[in-house]
């Protein structure tokens, strides 16, 4: 599919192309496709790659998609999940189990923050490029996740500290 028939739903023929990236380049490397959204469970946390449609795309009209990137720590409790996301609110995630998540360029350099195709677009080639980009961003979610588990862990140090002491008081 090199090239995109005027009359196809461009929305469709992405469905396709990421369907075939799935099944046929990221499935050996332990990838699963639901949807949208790639996970790769790596053992002590699952990654998760969502693209994400622009809210103005068309059927018949260019399209443009958001690459999320996710992780998820199984055995996090919700109630340690909450607390986190209270106190770190520049962490976001698009479902209840993506405990931190960003955006595929701030991961991998040279990205480009949204992937645009039109009838004019090489599927085949955007294909390749994405086979390409998803192992990198799986490796910088690996870093990520250690990086995560350190941060967890200080929280839970400090949590019990900051009960003790209480709020912070003005003693001017």
């Amino acid at each position: 599919m090199s090239f995109i028939s005027q009359t196809q739903d461009l929305r469709h023929a992405f469905d396709l192309m990421l369907r075939r990236l799935a099944s046929e380049d990221l499935a050996p490397l332990g990838f699963r496709c639901s949807g949208h959204t790639l996970s790769r469970d790596r053992g002590d946390h699952v990654q998760h790659f969502q693209f994400q449609g622009s809210q103005g795309n068309q059927p018949d009209a260019a399209c443009a998609w958001y690459l999320n990137c996710g992780i998820d720590l199984p055995g996090i409790p919700m109630s340690l999940r909450r607390r986190v996301a209270a106190a770190h609110p520049s962490w976001w995630g698009w479902a209840p189990h993506i405990l931190w998540a960003s955006r595929a360029e701030g991961l991998v350099p040279q990205l480009p923050d949204r992937w645009v195709i039109d009838h004019a677009t090489d599927l085949d080639a955007m294909r390749s490029r994405l086979a390409e980009v998803l192992p990198a961003a799986s490796h910088a979610l690996d870093q990520r996740s250690r990086q995560l588990r350190r941060e967890l862990w200080l929280f839970r140090l400090m949590a019990p500290l900051g009960r003790m002491l209480g709020p912070a008081r003005d003693r001017t």
